[in-house]
C-alpha cells in the first residue's frame, strides 16, 4: 500500500475515532466525537450499550440552533464548537444531549474481538515454542541460575479453563463499562477502522483491474463485437454483426442514469470500438496477402 493510500485510510472522521468511557448523570456511556477546526463542524456519538445516538452539525446548523436556544446572545461559531468540545472531553455534568439514533459500533467491535483472539492464539503458539526451546536447553545440560525462574510447561486448555474460573473474569465483566475501552483498546479500534478502510479500497481497485484485464483479453483473442452488443438478437450468429436501425431510446429512469451504469456503458462501447478496429485491421492484412 502506497503512502498516499495510508494517508487516505487514516483520514480523520467520526468512524476513525475510538470509543471512550463516558460517565454522566450517574450512568455509564460510551462516547466518540470528531470536531473539525477547518469547517467549524462536529459529530458526536453516544451509546448506553443498548442504543446509539448521533449528532451531526455543520456551521449553518450551529448558527440556527444558537439563535433558537439563545436569541439574545451572539457568539462566533468557532467559539461555540470549542465550547461543545470542552464539555464533551471534560464530561460536564450540566450538559444535556439530544440526539438521533444511529449505528457505528457493532462491526468494528466484532473485528476487534476477532483480532484479539488471533493475537491470543499467536501468543499461545509462541509460549509452546518457547517450552520446546527450554526443553532442548535442559537436554543439553543447561541449568537455571535461580530456581525461582523455573516455570511450568504451558498447557493451552488448562490456561483457558483457569481464566474462566478465575475471580478476575467476574471482575472484568462487572467493570466492563468502565474498563472496556482502555488506551490500548482505543488504539486497536483506530487500527481496525484504518484496516477496514484500506481493505475496502483494495477490493474496489482489484475489481477495476479485473475488468480492465477482461477487456484486454477479449481484444487480444479477437472476440466478435456482436457479443458485446446490447441489442443483438440471440438468433443472430456471433460472427456476423447485424445491421442496426437507429431507434430513439426511451427516457431512462434516475437509477439507469447512475454513474456506475454510465461507466459500464462506456466500457462496453470502448470494447466494441476496439474489436471493430481489430477486425478491420485483420481484413486489410488478408487483402494484402491475396494481392
Amino acid at each position: 500500500m502506497a503512502a498516499s493510500d495510508e494517508d487516505f485510510c487514516r483520514k480523520e472522521s467520526l468512524i476513525s475515532q475510538p470509543w471512550r468511557p463516558f460517565f454522566i448523570n450517574n450512568k455509564h456511556f460510551l462516547v466518540k466525537s470528531y470536531f473539525s477546526n477547518l469547517s467549524n463542524a462536529y459529530e458526536i456519538c453516544i451509546s448506553d450499550f443498548n442504543k446509539i445516538w448521533l449528532e451531526v452539525s455543520d456551521q449553518d446548523t450551529i448558527k440556527t440552533r444558537n439563535k433558537e436556544l439563545n436569541p439574545n446572545i451572539e457568539a462566533d461559531v468557532t467559539y461555540i464548537v470549542k465550547h461543545i468540545k470542552k464539555n464533551v472531553e471534560e464530561q460536564q455534568q450540566l450538559t444535556k444531549y439530544q440526539m438521533q439514533i444511529s449505528s457505528s459500533l457493532l462491526e468494528p467491535l466484532v473485528d476487534m474481538v476477532a483480532e484479539l483472539q488471533r493475537r491470543q492464539t499467536e501468543l499461545q503458539n509462541l509460549l509452546e515454542k518457547k517450552d520446546l526451546e527450554i526443553s532442548d536447553y535442559k537436554a543439553s545440560g543447561v541449568k537455571l541460575s535461580h530456581k525461582r525462574f523455573e516455570t511450568k510447561t504451558f498447557d493451552r486448555e488448562a490456561f483457558n479453563n483457569k481464566m474462566v474460573l478465575s475471580s478476575g473474569f467476574g471482575e472484568t465483566v462487572a467493570k466492563s463499562k468502565t474498563l472496556g475501552f482502555t488506551e490500548g483498546l482505543q488504539e486497536l479500534y483506530k487500527q481496525v477502522v484504518i484496516k477496514r478502510a484500506w481493505l475496502q479500497e483494495k477490493r474496489l481497485r482489484e475489481t477495476e483491474v479485473s475488468e480492465d484485464s477482461l477487456l484486454e483479453t477479449a481484444i487480444g483473442s479477437g472476440v466478435p463485437s456482436s457479443l458485446f452488443s446490447d441489442t443483438a438478437s440471440p438468433n443472430v450468429s456471433p460472427q456476423i454483426s447485424p445491421r442496426k436501425t437507429p431507434v430513439p431510446s426511451p427516457q431512462k429512469s434516475s437509477t439507469e442514469n447512475s454513474p456506475s451504469k454510465d461507466r459500464e456503458l462506456q466500457r462496453r462501447e470502448e470494447l466494441r470500438r476496439k474489436l471493430e478496429e481489430e477486425e478491420e485491421r485483420k481484413k486489410r492484412k488478408k487483402k494484402k496477402i491475396k494481392l
